[in-house]
């Protein structure tokens, strides 16, 4: 009977746990030596979670990635990066292209223009950024070609109102823009909590890259792997429940930077447009009264299923947009004295 057993286990061994230690080596090795590759084997919503958790992937994305560190706005695009952004809805090449000598990059159309003729500058997150649709697509550049004007893109995913207000200081107001157009959304408000916080965000986040104490993050790729595709199942209702939960005092700090910013546009005589991309109430009560606001007639289908807007609906706001600032240059003129 004991003898039976041996050879049973004996076969287990040969047969199931060796097979499996090889299948665990090899897969940690592989992915150890070409993290690269995850990105091309797993889903994109798994790859990109998976990007903030395994460890070798976070250094990927540092040395090669589109972001790096920057001391005002924690993160900045790299100049020349280019990088893919992926879903079920759309696949989109993004080329960032340097902004002029601050050594930073911007998404915008890549061609010559001096520092003289910059009218505008934009202001804000992933919805300025315009992830999921083409360059030519994005609201900005709309704008910019409705008013035959050059207007900088300094949109960057993941902003709250702190870095859009750090990004206007430090980088937009120095090209002395005759307007600024400073994108809001509700979102804003749970960004600036986690960013001044210094914690990791508890949703996948850019910034988690440069935090200290990650605590998502692991050196092995199983254990990341599963931790990812758990999180990549519950991400649309744990986003849900992380941007719901909005106390007052996360309102008044991501106001409070907004009227910042305002004052910023205002003693560099450029006239400030607040653009909502979302339903925020709140914010349309206590600011549409003192600043220029512009709240777009945009529906439900001129959004991506993931929330960010598509063709249509980019196309809607940069009309509005574009109506909005012709008539206040045409009010400027008309109220401008005689000679």
């Amino acid at each position: 009977m004991v003898k039976k057993i041996e050879v049973l286990l004996k076969a287990t061994a040969k047969n199931f746990f060796f097979p499996l230690i090889l299948l665990v080596a090899t897969t940690e090795t592989f992915s150890r030596m070409f993290p690269q590759i995850l990105y091309l084997i797993l889903p994109s919503q798994t790859s990109t979670i998976l990007s903030f958790k395994y460890k070798p992937l976070i250094k990927l994305s540092l040395e090669k990635g589109p972001i790096k560190y920057d001391k005002y706005c924690g993160y900045v695009f790299k100049p020349n990066a280019k990088f893919s952004s992926k879903s079920r809805e759309y696949e989109v090449e993004n080329l960032i292209v340097p902004l002029h000598d601050t050594g930073i990059g911007i998404r915008d159309r890549d061609y010559d223009y001096s520092i003289s003729e910059i009218f505008g500058v934009a202001i804000g997150d992933s919805y300025t950024f315009c992830t999921g649709v083409e360059i030519n697509q994005c609201w900005t550049e709309i704008v910019e070609d409705k008013l035959g004007k050059v207007i900088l893109n300094l949109g960057v995913f993941g902003y709250g109102s702190i870095q859009k207000y750090n990004m206007l200081i430090h980088y937009g107001i120095k090209f002395k823009p005759k307007i600024v157009l400073y994108q809001h959304n509700f979102t804003d408000y749970k960004d600036d909590k986690y960013y001044i916080s210094e914690k990791p965000y508890p949703i996948p986040h850019p910034q988690n890259i440069f935090r200290e104490g990650n605590f998502f993050s692991s050196e092995i790729f199983l254990v990341s792997l599963l931790s990812a595709t758990i999180e990549s199942y519950n991400l649309r209702q744990k986003t849900i429940d992380f941007f719901s939960d909005v106390q007052m005092e996360d309102i008044e700090r991501t106001l409070k930077h907004i009227k910042m910013a305002y004052e910023v546009s205002k003693n560099a005589n450029a006239e400030f447009f607040l653009i909502f991309t979302g339903e925020d109430k709140f914010a349309e009560k206590e600011l549409c009264h003192l600043i220029n606001c512009i709240i777009p007639h945009i529906k439900e289908q001129n959004y991506f299923l993931e929330g960010h807007l598509n063709p249509e609906g980019n196309r809607i706001l940069a009309e509005e947009i574009s109506k909005m600032i012709s008539e206040k240059i045409k009010e400027q003129k008309t109220n401008r004295p005689s000679n």
